[in-house]
């Protein structure tokens, strides 16, 4: 073999090529930035070599459901995916995406402290900005769901009207024309709450005419998990669009039986030719912002209006009742605080709601709302309650 074959061979690794069987010892050549050749290569030659005895080697993992749009371009090496073998990823995720960036649109509260090299509005201009930032990762971005609404109808809490869903078709095929993936939904979070099914297949349509694919963050993955399911289902079936259910669970322990039901939907819809998958993450607690717990009323308005509601003693007052009647004591102890904005709260980062909780005298949900309110709704929320069993029932 020519000598200037090979740009790198990977020498004696225990290859394993994703396909499902046992892994083999074998020689991995490189040309360029593709996989020339597997096999014996002891008598090929290569301008760089690494021996890769007792090692593992294997394809970059794709990693499909992550939220890395933003941090992408804060921090482009992405150590926390390439030290795990992964070196794809799948950004803009549950509804939420770092572009199109227009008025209206508030990214998450985590993307919102962040600094970046540059300012950006449409999806052109931010793959732009990414490009210059040389991530060691490569990327494809879904559109948000809730980018696209919000700069139509800013965050009101509605059913959008026939026009206002057509001026969103308008703005998410240019979206997509620049580069979009497809487009995904996070139907537990305000506004996109609100939207009606006639909305989302709508989007979907123009989805499916480009190929892409629909992600959804469901309504429930809980107590209405099967209802939600149903919903995601139609909208494939109307619109023709490729559906991936995004960190498909049975959240809640009363909910937990439901599993056998949803994975039973999910294949009599593959029988029935609508193309859907789903994807779990290997681990039984969810996070997001912590303030997705409040009543659906009291999440309304924007930051400034919950900010309000959580400052108003009468007001503040009805949310407890309200949260209060809606969780069993259990539901308290399985959530921890993630990240922080107050620095009096940093001790909490990353421990039991009840240690807070023991510390300032308080129920559990009291020191929920003292997080929210101090934090100013910057609090990370990581909530447990799923079962290991159908975890991994489900990979």
């Amino acid at each position: 073999m020519n000598s200037d074959r090979f740009d790198w061979i990977l020498r004696g690794g225990t290859v394993v090529d994703g396909l499902g069987g046992e892994g083999a010892r074998a020689d991995v050549g490189i040309a360029g930035d593709r996989i020339a050749a597997v096999g014996d290569l002891a008598q090929a030659q290569a301008a760089n070599e690494f021996d890769a005895t007792g090692l593992l080697v294997f394809p970059g993992f794709i990693d499909v459901h992550t939220h890395s749009d933003a941090y992408l371009l804060i921090e482009p090496g992405a150590p926390s995916k390439i030290r795990q073998g992964v070196t794809t990823e799948i950004t803009g995720n549950c509804g939420a995406s770092a572009a199109p960036r227009w008025p209206g649109y508030v990214m998450p509260s985590d993307w919102l402290e962040q600094k970046y090299p540059g300012d950006w509005h449409s999806v052109a201009e931010y793959r732009a900005l990414l490009d210059v930032q040389k991530p060691a990762v490569n990327s494809a971005m879904l559109i948000g769901h809730r980018a696209i609404r919000a700069a139509v109808m800013g965050i009101e809490p509605r059913a959008a009207t026939k026009d206002e869903i057509a001026k969103m078709q308008v703005l998410l095929e240019a979206a997509l024309e620049e580069g979009g993936a497809g487009l995904s939904t996070g139907l537990v979070y305000a506004p996109a709450m609100y939207a009606q099914p006639d909305e989302i297949q709508a989007l979907a349509q123009v989805v499916a005419r480009r190929g892409g694919i629909y992600a959804t963050h469901m309504r429930s993955e809980g107590g209405k998990l099967l209802e939600a399911i149903d919903e995601a289902l139609d909208v494939a079936r109307a619109s023709g669009v490729r559906l991936q259910i995004s960190h498909l669970k049975t959240a809640g322990r009363a909910n937990w039986g439901k599993l056998d039901a949803a994975l039973e939907k999910i294949r009599a819809a593959q029988k029935a030719g609508i193309e859907v998958a789903s994807d779990r993450y290997p681990y039984t607690a969810s996070c997001t912002d912590l303030d997705v717990i409040l009543p659906t009323w009291a999440a309304q308005g924007g930051r400034a209006a919950i900010l309000a509601r959580l400052r108003d003693p009468a007001e503040r007052a009805k949310i407890r009742a309200e949260m209060a009647a809606a969780r069993d004591e259990q539901y308290w102890e399985n959530i921890w605080i993630g990240s922080v904005h107050h620095p009096d709260n940093a001790p909490y980062a990353g421990k039991p709601l009840a240690l807070a909780a023991e510390a300032w005298k308080l129920h559990p949900l009291d020191a929920a709302l003292r997080f929210m309110e101090t934090d100013e709704l910057f609090t990370g929320g990581i909530f447990f309650g799923m079962s290991e069993d159908n975890m991994w029932k489900i990979l």
